[in-house]
């Protein structure tokens, strides 16, 4: 487990590495999820579910370079992955 998490670690760092301005994009896109958040949780009116909401608020509070292992670990916890493929029978 180690090792794989050594190396988990390893091929995320050299993402942002190869793309040198992908963590002020996802920093900029950060706040307007913290932005969000705060909207919905201060406006009654605005209604969204548990899961969208608390996917929002773990993507506002997290450091940028740690989504990659939340998309991860929701994968892991979930044993639904949804697929946008037309499924073989109904073409």
């Amino acid at each position: 487990m180690f090792s794989e998490e050594m190396q988990f670690e390893s091929e995320t760092e050299a993402l942002f590495v190869e793309h040198p301005n992908l963590e002020l994009k996802m920093k900029k896109l950060r706040k307007i999820m913290k932005l969000s958040a705060a909207k919905i949780e201060s406006d009654p009116s605005i209604k969204v579910s548990f899961g969208v909401f608390e996917g929002l608020k773990a993507l506002a509070v997290n450091n940028v370079r740690r989504y990659r292992g939340l998309r991860v670990l929701k994968e892991v916890k979930s044993s639904f992955i949804p697929s946008f493929e037309t499924p073989k029978d109904e073409e």
